[in-house]
């Protein structure tokens, strides 16, 4: 099954371009749920804070703290997240456009 996977991405990765930069509101989640915790401990309402402090410090650059890697849905050619709390953290902290 895993391996079905990574194949199916691997064939989406390769037949599209990602953009440079995008907007938040056009990257879908991958998933229905996520957790309140980084895999390394750290919660996410501390990342949220954070990306609110560097985004007022620096409003016109994009928070480079946390990489997102998107995919094309080849389905609907929606744009979706492969790091769904990473994609979350950016959305609640207000971050309108990301670069890639």
């Amino acid at each position: 099954m895993c391996a079905m996977y990574m194949t199916r991405l691997q064939e989406c990765e390769s037949r599209t371009t990602s953009p440079t930069s995008i907007e938040t509101s056009q990257i879908y989640y991958s998933q229905d749920e996520i957790s309140p915790w980084f895999t390394q401990g750290r919660r996410l309402c501390d990342a949220i804070e954070k990306l609110v402090m560097l985004s007022e410090m620096h409003p016109r650059e994009s928070p480079s703290e946390l990489q997102i890697r998107i995919i094309r849905d080849r389905s609907t050619g929606k744009w979706k997240s492969l790091d769904n709390r990473r994609l979350f953290c950016y959305k609640h902290a207000g971050i309108k456009k990301l670069s890639l």
